[in-house]
């Protein structure tokens, strides 16, 4: 059995799965009420907006919340909505070295707002110990299931947990993001890395 991890991996990531994008795929044998259920868990996560993209975020400090850099790429008015209110973001900070390659692992960025009150901010995972432990990913992506494929985004807060499988490689460069695969419950020809059991 895989060992439980108490991070959370924001949906901003691109999954390897039978959907493209960034999405979180779930399965079709389960009830997507689940999935939304254990999204409730997290009250950190809100819905970012920019002209472009919808996204998630997570409050890691009182103001700061972090995000995906392809969410912000481009963007002059940040939104964040948590907990039925949506503030403005006053700056944003993207990573140095994002230049729109996922594979590179510096699709991150921060935002700061004003003015948010009650809500307890996630703490930073600070391990190193992440292969075979079960994570949860958290946000509003693209969302569909193994059976059917992508069903779109529907802005609802949902939550997944799967086992990390591998560290992410490309040839030549050091492995900064993790690699998940939906293990399909009809088909375990469909796992890409790891134990193929859902």
């Amino acid at each position: 059995m895989p060992r439980t991890s108490r991070f959370v991996v924001p949906l901003l990531i691109a999954c390897v799965a039978v959907t493209s994008g960034h999405c979180s795929t779930i399965r079709h044998d389960r009830n997507d009420a689940d999935y939304i259920a254990l999204g409730a868990l997290y009250p950190s996560v809100g819905l970012v907006q920019t002209a472009a993209w919808r996204g998630s975020g997570t409050l890691i400090d009182e103001s700061w919340v972090l995000t995906a850099a392809h969410v912000l790429d481009d963007a002059s008015d940040v939104q964040f909505e948590i907990k039925g209110n949506t503030f403005t973001a006053v700056q944003s900070v993207v990573h140095e070295k994002w230049d729109g390659d996922l594979s590179k692992g510096y699709d991150v960025a921060l935002f700061q707002i004003d003015g948010l009150t009650g809500v307890a901010p996630t703490g930073l995972y600070t391990g190193t110990d992440e292969i075979g432990r079960i994570s949860t990913s958290v946000g509003y992506g693209i969302t569909g299931d193994g059976l059917s494929g992508s069903s779109g985004n529907d802005s609802t807060l949902r939550a997944v947990q799967n086992v990390i499988d591998v560290f992410w490689r490309t040839p030549g460069k050091t492995p900064r993001a993790f690699g998940m695969d939906f293990d399909n419950p009809l088909n375990t020809n469909d796992s890409s890395w790891g134990s193929s059991e859902p």
